[in-house]
């Protein structure tokens, strides 16, 4: 099994394989899934294997174990759900920040909120760091309020595009 980052009760966080086409396959059909991939602002619409292997391939060359783009796996089945990145934030050397997507599939099912608390704690006490730092687009209510519930605190409103608002929230730990 790959390298574990932080587990929950559910989930499992670890490092991706990349030699594992299955579970690359699995993050593809992720990636190439319009609703779960909605709320995820970047110009890339489409992706195939080569394309998906180079961003992780990147990645895991800009971190350390510490920071990167991990595979978030359902114990249950042992399935790949998604994607759980920890960035350093350049801005805020005391901060890390926080992204997540997760197959639409398992919406609605406490997953998010699980892995967003349980990560604070792996944040705080592997990383030593004072704050986490979420950014969103504006329009992603569920994860605007997974974030407010969990006493993030808006710290900036910045605009992107035309039509997409970016929101910075922050949380100390």
């Amino acid at each position: 099994m790959s390298t574990i980052i932080f587990e929950t009760e559910r989930l499992i966080v670890a490092k991706i394989d990349l030699q594992n086409s299955l579970e690359i396959d699995k993050l593809l059909n992720i990636h190439n899934d319009h609703e779960t991939m909605m709320w995820i602002p970047n110009k890339k619409k489409t992706y195939n294997k080569n394309s998906l292997e180079i961003k992780y391939s990147i990645n895991k060359g800009l971190y350390n174990i510490s920071y990167g783009i991990y595979k978030i796996l359902f114990k249950k089945t042992n399935e790949v759900i998604g994607e759980f990145g920890l960035f350093p934030y350049i801005e805020k050397p005391t901060s890390v920040e926080i992204g997540y997507i997760i197959d639409r599939r398992y919406w609605k099912k406490g997953l998010g909120t699980e892995l967003v608390k349980n990560c604070e704690t792996y944040i705080k006490e592997t990383l030593h760091k004072q704050f986490i730092i979420a950014q969103l687009i504006e329009q992603n209510i569920a994860s605007h309020q997974l974030l407010r519930n969990l006493s993030y605190q808006l710290i900036a409103k910045t605009t992107i595009d035309k039509l997409i608002v970016r929101l910075t929230l922050q949380k100390e730990l």
